[in-house]
């Protein structure tokens, strides 16, 4: 059967329900409130389960995709020799030189959620009563499937920005992960 660009078996082909197509292994919403999630599985078998928004999300369509999604967004800033605007706005600066949590997830029993960590290395600068960003990293982690960093740190010597990522899949060399650590020089 022809699925796109690309020829599957029959028992790999997608489902239609309601007059709309969804690949294998799809989830969709086929009603307005969420209420009801089902999977698109082999042999176009489709399986609905009762299903409900999680506090703090709202069943509505975004970039094509019905599903439970965040009621709305936060955004906190981080810069300069360090100045920061919280969650909340709330501004202040810190003159601190380590490293710190600026996000991260809290609270997620469910493990609905792929786990995120920012951080921020301060160091000393001039005469040692400010401090200016030394290294950013993020670190997204997903249920023991995957792993990923990215870091960036200033150079010492130049100044420059390095810049380098890492990442692991279950069983595939885990070790990279622990290698991408924010000092003064990427992992070899």
């Amino acid at each position: 059967m022809d699925y796109g660009d690309i020829c599957v078996p029959v028992r790999e082909c997608g489902c239609s329900y309601n007059g709309q197509y969804y690949k294998q292994n799809d989830l969709f919403y086929p009603e307005d409130k969420c209420m009801e999630k089902c999977t698109c599985g082999e042999n176009g078998a489709i399986t609905c389960q009762k299903d409900k928004c999680r506090q703090g999300e709202v069943c509505k369509l975004v970039n094509g995709v019905k599903g439970c999604h965040p009621e709305g967004e936060g955004k906190c800033v981080a810069s300069g020799d360090p100045h920061y605007i919280s969650f909340d706005g709330r501004r202040f600066d810190f003159q601190g030189t380590c490293v710190y949590v600026l996000a991260k997830v809290c609270n997620d029993d469910e493990g609905q959620l792929p786990s995120f960590t920012v951080t921020q290395g301060n160091e000393k600068y001039g005469n040692g009563r400010v401090a200016v960003t030394k290294s950013i990293a993020v670190t997204l982690k997903h249920r023991g499937q995957w792993s990923w960093r990215l870091c960036a740190t200033k150079a010492p010597s130049s100044g420059s920005v390095l810049l380098w990522t890492s990442g692991s899949a279950a069983g595939r060399n885990p070790s990279l992960l622990q290698q991408c650590t924010c000092s003064s020089s990427p992992p070899r």
